[in-house]
């Protein structure tokens, strides 16, 4: 009974920068469990090397090579998908930018915000109106999934444009929750706190990293991709059909951790 619960088993998951990072560990861990997955991201050699790697999987992934960034054509090809697959019944909002240069606040300018917020917001926005909509109208009790961050609840120095971006989407998952429940759509955040990424490993493997790791978080370590696979099955699944409108920290204690 728990295991069916929390099952994903032939539920249609779009997953956006599937190819790397935690959208790579979440498309493997779904299509697992017997989920279809609909990968997206920039890079095709990475998704079909996702796909050869799935090919004895229970479940199955769909590549569609996507730009995030240019909103007409996710638009054409959101809705060729839909029509094609019958909607969706979960979006997992994972793509996401973070400058690898950090900068100052007197030193940013009108390009690197709208750098960061095109993709961690105003994409984020699109791809869910579209999703939403199509729900909507097949009248889909979907999951939508975003990914926000800790940096939402807790501030710190540098990198502002993109702790501002990860707070908008806090709020944005709020509002969006409240407009679709009409539709019996949920839309829920996780934050994760430092796992390891293409974005931030330099950082993390520095002395510098490892230092405010063990002086900020209270398990004193990062966390590791699977310790994010409960939080991805509960709101993945029917498990979830009364959860909408929250943000959950996945991060060792991180924002409840003393500031003395």
């Amino acid at each position: 009974m728990q295991n069916k619960i929390f099952s994903v088993k032939d539920k249609k998951i779009l997953i956006t920068g599937a190819s790397t990072g935690l959208g790579r560990h979440f498309s493997k861990i779904l299509v697992e469990a017997g989920a279809h997955v609909i990968a997206c991201a920039r890079r095709v050699n990475l998704l079909q090397d996702l796909k050869n790697e799935a090919q004895d999987k229970i479940g199955k992934i769909t590549i569609l090579p996507l730009d995030i960034l240019d909103y007409n054509s996710v638009d054409i090809k959101l809705t060729d998908l839909f029509q094609g697959i019958n909607g969706i019944d979960v979006l997992i909002n994972n793509a996401g930018y973070s400058p690898k240069v950090k900068k100052p606040i007197f030193e940013t300018n009108l390009d690197d915000w709208d750098e960061v917020f095109n993709t961690n917001l105003k994409a984020l926005w699109n791809l869910t109106k579209i999703t939403a909509k199509d729900m909507s109208t097949r009248k889909i009790q979907g999951s939508i999934i975003n990914i926000s961050s800790t940096v939402a609840n807790r501030t710190r120095i540098g990198n502002p444009m993109y702790g501002i971006s990860k707070t908008a989407v806090a709020s944005l998952t709020q509002k969006l929750a409240l407009e679709f429940a009409q539709y019996k759509i949920r839309v829920n955040a996780i934050a994760p706190g430092f796992f390891e990424t293409d974005m931030n490993r330099n950082y993390i493997l520095s002395p510098q990293g490892q230092e405010t790791i063990k002086r900020t978080i209270p398990l004193e370590r990062i966390g590791e991709y699977s310790e994010l696979n409960g939080i991805i099955f509960l709101l993945s699944s029917n498990a979830s059909t009364y959860i909408t409108g929250e943000c959950i920290f996945i991060d060792g204690g991180y924002v409840v951790n003393s500031v003395t």
